[in-house]
């Protein structure tokens, strides 16, 4: 029905559906214990798959498990959407933990380079299909890509969020401080400010309020750290925790960690997380991201023939300018068209290269962003222009090596110091003249 007699039938329903969906997020939020969770975890996803016990000290297949003192947040999700993004240093593991968990075969870096470029989404495996995994491009200790970092930065902000899953390998020393390091790229990200909200999205002071992540520590086979006793991790834990209050559950596994273990702690930590939504200006993102100013090897090889080009074209005004000065020099003295010439052509020339340089930086852009020149700013997503503009000048940073060299190799064809300069000023008539001698005296003075 249509008219005033039906708002009152569709205010009512508006009421019942917000009173549910209040309901509903009340129950989920509602503060629940470890054996309340095991209990709906067995109900919903099978009896396997109960959250092993706290700071349990499991095998090659288990792996530790250290909860956050929060957990469980909430009553286990079944059913709804739940959205974990996976980040940390390439050659870690990461992928490899994103591989288990979705059965997938996406290729692994090594430690060599990051093989995982751009978001890669997967489907978690049964029973967990609703839970869906997020993987990003590998972080270097410092100095990340620019594009790697726009990619974590997208998957973090782009949908709600239930868990940050942060991995990292463990250091060979059994030092907290190699560990603290170790975590260093994943703390500059998580000084954002919008990691410091609660679930409601308000600032709080608070830590226990703010999002966290779950740490995986990769390599304990390998490592001093990960064959220390119970106690003595535990207080390397304590230590680093201390230091970036923004870690959570930790696990520590190795290579051949059992899947359903996996399941069991990652996942299912995730399925009792608050969703978040998380906003990171793009001008929060160029000062707190650990970005690298300059493009790495592979975007510079996309733009390599852009710079051949932009040297090519400036190299065929070079040319012309310098037939200009070879043919005005052959002009008697006095003659007014070195003057009226060859000016202007200098002028010309530089101009041109100042065009040449933003064009084919604009080109050079389009390549990286895979676009055309015409499509670079159409779109209406500020986070997105922003974006390019800042690798617009990292582009213009590429260039800049040929950029000057070609601007000095115009100085060196046409000096401007005084002694030996093209354009002067006779100090006794105040004509401006255009020959390496200056005024001869005889034609004006």
């Amino acid at each position: 029905r249509v008219g005033p007699r039906s708002q009152p039938r569709q205010s009512l329903l508006n009421a019942l559906w917000i009173g549910m969906s209040a309901q509903a997020a009340d129950a989920h939020q509602q503060v629940c214990t470890h054996e309340h969770v095991c209990a709906r975890v067995s109900q919903s996803y099978g009896a396997k798959y109960k959250p092993p016990l706290e700071n349990t000290y499991g095998d090659a297949l288990r792996g530790h498990i250290f909860w956050d003192t929060r957990f469980p947040q909430a009553t286990p999700i079944h059913g709804a959407k739940v959205t974990l993004v996976f980040m940390g240093a390439q050659g870690s593991g990461k992928t490899t933990l994103f591989n288990k968990l979705c059965n997938t075969d996406n290729p692994t870096s090594q430690e060599l380079s990051s093989c995982t470029r751009v978001r890669t989404f997967g489907r978690c495996i049964q029973p967990f299909e609703n839970c869906w995994l997020i993987d990003t491009p590998g972080m270097g200790t410092r100095n990340i890509p620019q594009k790697d970092c726009f990619e974590l930065r997208e998957a973090i902000t782009r949908q709600p969020v239930h868990q940050l899953v942060g991995v990292a390998a463990l250091p060979t020393e059994a030092k907290t401080a190699a560990l603290i390091d170790k975590l260093k790229p994943i703390n500059d990200i998580m000084s954002c400010d919008t990691f410091n909200m609660n679930p409601d999205g308000h600032y709080t002071p608070n830590p226990a309020e703010r999002a966290k992540v779950f740490l995986v520590l990769t390599h304990r086979d390998d490592t001093i750290i990960g064959r220390m006793s119970l106690s003595n991790i535990e207080q390397c834990l304590r230590e680093a925790r201390d230091e970036y209050p923004w870690i959570g559950t930790v696990a520590l596994i190795e290579p051949q960690v059992d899947v359903t273990w996996l399941l069991s702690t990652i996942i299912v930590s995730a399925t009792c997380e608050l969703v978040r939504e998380f906003t990171i200006p793009m001008i929060e993102f160029g000062c707190k991201f650990p970005i690298a100013r300059k493009l790495d090897n592979d975007d510079r090889d996309k733009i390599a023939s852009h710079i051949r080009a932009f040297r090519r074209g400036f190299d065929l005004a070079l040319e012309k300018l310098t037939a200009e000065k070879l043919d005005r020099s052959r002009c008697p003295a006095g003659s007014s068209d070195f003057v009226d010439k060859l000016g202007p052509t200098v002028d010309c020339c530089l101009r041109f290269l100042d065009d040449l340089f933003e064009r084919k930086t604009l080109q050079a852009l389009a390549d990286l962003e895979r676009t055309s020149v015409d499509e670079l700013w159409a779109g209406t997503d500020e986070a997105v222009n922003l974006w390019r503009v800042e690798r617009w000048n990292t582009v213009k940073a590429a260039f800049g090596d040929e950029y000057q060299s070609l601007k000095e190799a115009v100085t060196r064809e046409f000096p401007d110091r005084n002694e030996n300069a093209l354009y002067k000023k006779c100090n006794h008539c105040g004509t401006v003249w255009c020959k390496p001698q200056g005024c001869d005296f005889d034609s004006f003075c």
